[in-house]
């Protein structure tokens, strides 16, 4: 298990790479990798973030479903945004079911 502060890194990279690909002017506007998909993105990672800085991950009842990860697996081609989005997001379910055992 990585600890609060890995986990925090990988979701902070995760949104740092995001915000490079969505300033791409060639973005699509639907499809994979589309700009509204991008932006989504974005808002569940800030939210993950927010949660990890503001302690909020200890007292959480619900666990975060994987949604982007599966989205990613499915249907985006084999890239370093995609690989740091799945990466932050089982990072931070882990850190969700270590607590839950606590």
């Amino acid at each position: 298990m990585k600890n609060v502060e890995q986990v925090l890194q990988s979701v902070r990279k995760a949104i740092f790479l995001l915000e490079i690909a969505r300033q791409d002017p060639s973005l699509p506007e639907s499809g994979p990798m589309a700009r509204l998909q991008l932006d989504q993105f974005m808002k569940v990672l800030q939210k993950l973030e927010s949660n990890i800085v503001s302690l909020k991950y200890k007292s959480t009842l619900e666990g975060h479903i994987p949604w982007m990860t599966h989205v990613i697996a499915d249907s985006w081609p084999v890239n370093e945004l995609g690989e740091q989005i799945m990466k932050a997001e089982r990072s931070y379910v882990e850190l969700l079911e270590t607590q839950k055992r606590k």
